[in-house]
This record gives C-alpha cells, structure tokens and sequence, in this order.
C-alpha cells in the first residue's frame, strides 16, 4: 500500500467540506484524504483521480493537486496530515472495507491529534495504523497519465454535467471521443476501477440515498426522477439491491 513509513508523527485530523476548487497543500506534510460524501476530482501535474463517497487518496509530501466538487453538491471529506519517511512517492486510491468503521476510527483520531500528550500521540499513531488496516483490503491505484486520461475526457465532463439525465446513453459516450466502445470502457475502467454503467448507476444511487436521508423529497418517484429514472419500481429494485434496503424503508426508518 504505502510501503514502510519510518518516524510517523501526526500532525493533524479533522473534517471539512469542498464547495469550491482549492488547492491541497502536501509540501510539508503527507495527506489522506477520505472521501465522506459528493464526489471529488483532483487535478494533479500528471493527471486527474477522481474520488467517490467511501475512498481515500493519498499524495505523498512534496505533491500538490487541485480539488473540486464534481457536481454542484459540497464535497464532506476526513483529512489527515503526518510525517514521515513514506515509501511510496505517488498518490493512491484506497477503499474503505467498513466506512462506518473507518469513520469511528477517525473520529477518534480527530480527538487524540488536538490534546499534545505522550499518551495522545501514541493513540493517534494506533489509530492512523487501524485506518490503514480498514482501507487496505479494497486498495486500487487509480493514477494514470494524462495522456491516456485525456482521451475519455470529453465523455468525463459531459458525464458531470449530465449523469442524473433520464435521457442519458451510456453506450454513445465512447463516441464522443472518437475511439471504440471498448476501448472507452477499458480506460473508463482503469480510472474509475469500474465500468461506466456501474459507475452510473452507483452515483445515482448514492445520490438517491442522500435525498431520502435529508427528506428532500416526498415520494418515490420524485427520488427516481431525481436521480434519473423514470421508472420508480426499476429504481426501487436497483437500491434495494445496492443498499440492502428499499428506500421506502430507509425513508421510514429516517422518520422515526
């Protein structure tokens, strides 16, 4: 994953909220940053990594990116700053086995790097080496030239734009950039570590799931068409499968 990491010494861990582009600042620190909610894109020197609800990027000291929210919605990110002797030199993409765990187990970190104790210091260490442990059975490197990035881009931007349209097609996007269906789909899936119709269909859901939680709409279908189905039982199957419950129930269940 990151390699040996000698004379780790935390800095910093807190919580924040992306609602414009801003620069991450690694020249002093090594940086993970986990993804809580809204997607996230960061545009480095050698190319852009884009980040989902329930992952983590790291870039090493030294390395410096651009971030922004990939749609309208504030991007909710964990952030954390250490020393130390990384091995790896690149940035990488890591997902969270258990994002209820991972977050407990920051929220406590959060705690223990404000209080400078002996005592403080050996826990946030613990808990840094307990969110590497979470994270790194579902690692991805996602890196990638800008090159080969460049040539789906088209595609990634319109998609941005237009990911939540009932009208979309999936399958015309490759010829927005003037190479074959498979060729798209497998740089597509080199970066996004999924095939766009996954990829779709996951960021609708997960944006479904949202407005059911804060009660930003009344009924089903409203949900559905938010999100870009039109129709509500297809929906409903699609999230039930995704989340192990309907969102009738999840919206009943936010009610009580």
């Amino acid at each position: 994953m990151l390699g040996e990491i000698s004379h780790l010494r935390i800095l910093s861990a807190y919580f924040g909220e992306l609602t414009r582009p801003a620069i991450v600042g690694t020249v002093k620190a090594n940086v993970l940053l986990l993804r809580v909610s809204g997607k996230c894109v960061y545009d480095t020197k050698d190319g852009r990594i884009t980040v989902s609800p329930g992952e983590c990027v790291f870039f090493p000291e030294g390395y410096n990116a651009t971030a922004r929210p990939a749609h309208d919605e504030p991007a909710k990110y964990a952030v954390l700053h250490f020393k130390g002797e990384v091995e790896r030199r690149e940035p990488l993409v890591l997902r969270a086995r258990d994002m209820s765990a991972v977050m407990r187990v920051f929220e406590d970190l959060s705690r223990t790097a404000r209080i400078d104790t002996t005592e403080n210091k050996l826990l946030s260490i613990s808990h840094f080496y307990r969110i590497l442990y979470l994270l790194a059975p579902f690692t991805a490197d996602r890196y990638m030239d800008s090159s080969k990035l460049r040539l789906i881009e088209p595609a990634i931007s319109y998609l941005e734009y237009h990911i939540f349209d009932s009208d979309l097609e999936v399958g015309s996007l490759h010829g927005m950039c003037d190479i074959s269906h498979a060729y798209f789909c497998r740089i597509f899936s080199e970066h996004f570590g999924m095939s766009p119709v996954k990829y779709v269909t996951e960021m609708r859901l997960e944006r479904a799931r949202r407005l059911i939680e804060d009660g930003a709409c009344r009924f089903l279908y409203e949900v559905a068409e938010a999100v870009g189905y039109n129709d509500p039982l297809y929906f409903s199957k699609l999230f039930k499968k995704r989340f192990s419950v309907s969102p009738k129930a999840l919206a009943q269940g936010n009610l009580k």
